[in-house]
């Protein structure tokens, strides 16, 4: 059956059901809604107005934040949705020399299993470590006057939880430049990144801030 509405001097709009309809009600929305916008369901028989989103990757800016004063820590708001992730840090040091790793995670914590995979080296040296704990990363400052600038990038394969990353940064105090390459395979959508201190004492300064894309 269909309901037909004619026009007001010539043809007609007609709506037709399936010839096994069911119980179905649709709700149309109040209003026209904007140039552009298309008409969507709720899955419920709700329709509203809706703008396609725009074409290629959306940017997320988190907040700047400190990362001082202890053995780890974290950093979350990662989208689930992320496809590139890009962390930055400045004038970051620990209290007492030590090197530095990270460590990625999930709404359900920080993955400290063996899965990543990660390769470490700096330019004063042909030297470097494997491991699969976590991201063995070179480079330590006892105090502010070795501090370090650098960055993570993080592509996601496809729609799965593998990531591939690269991590960079320079020692501001010497002519010193490290560089980790590798991949994390996650058990969910990657949502934070963990700084942690190798041994003992503490995150000394520094800030940083994560920008993702979706």
């Amino acid at each position: 059956m269909a309901l037909r509405l004619n026009g007001q001097t010539s043809g007609y709009v007609e709506l037709e059901a399936p010839a096994t309809a069911g119980s179905n009600t649709l709700t149309l929305p109040n209003g026209n809604g904007s140039s552009g916008q298309y008409l969507q369901t709720d899955g419920s028989g709700g329709l509203s107005w809706a703008t396609l989103p725009a074409a290629g990757l959306q940017r997320t800016v988190l907040s700047s934040t400190s990362i001082t004063g202890a053995t780890t820590f974290t950093m979350t708001g990662i989208g689930s949705d992320a496809k590139q992730v890009h962390l930055f840090w400045k004038d970051f040091y620990t209290s007492s020399g030590n090197h530095w790793n990270f460590r990625f995670g999930t709404s359900s914590g920080i993955d400290s299993g063996s899965n990543y995979r990660s390769h470490s080296a700096y330019s004063a040296s042909t030297t470097g470590s494997y491991d699969s704990t976590f991201i063995n990363f070179y480079g330590a400052g006892s105090d502010s006057t070795y501090t370090y600038n650098g960055e993570m990038i993080l592509l996601r394969y496809g729609d799965s939880n593998d990531w591939r990353f690269v991590v960079n940064t320079s020692h501001l105090g010497a002519a010193y430049f490290w560089t980790t390459i590798g991949n994390w395979n996650g058990s969910a959508a990657l949502d934070r990144i963990q700084w942690i201190v190798a041994s003992s004492g503490t995150i000394g300064g520094g800030t940083a801030q994560i920008v993702y894309y979706s």
